[in-house]
């Protein structure tokens, strides 16, 4: 008896967890026969319709990210201030020179 009092809360929690996994489940098989039931309807298509069928891809252009954080050095000095002309706020200070 006391065995069976220690597995009870591990089978009951079996239970509860069974039908959510079998929705879990069928939601996956649901979702993958669509995609394929898509494929095939694009599949007819391109044949009725005499086109090329094209794949699904999705195109990532690593140089794009690669530059939006590494410029090149014109690109660099087009984003910066470098001309003092630009600078309105600031009042130059006269150089003090020491006569040794």
């Amino acid at each position: 008896m006391n065995n069976f009092i220690e597995r009870l809360p591990g089978v009951l929690l079996r239970l509860a967890l069974m039908p959510l996994v079998v929705i879990a489940l069928a939601a996956l098989l649901i979702v993958a026969w669509l995609v394929l039931l898509l494929g095939l309807l694009r599949l007819v298509w391109a044949r009725l319709s005499g086109k090329p069928l094209q794949p699904w891809t999705f195109h990532v252009d690593r140089r794009a990210v690669w530059n939006r954080f590494y410029p090149k050095p014109a690109q660099r000095q087009a984003t910066r201030h470098s001309d003092a002309a630009d600078i309105t706020d600031v009042q130059p200070k006269e150089e003090k020179r020491s006569d040794d």
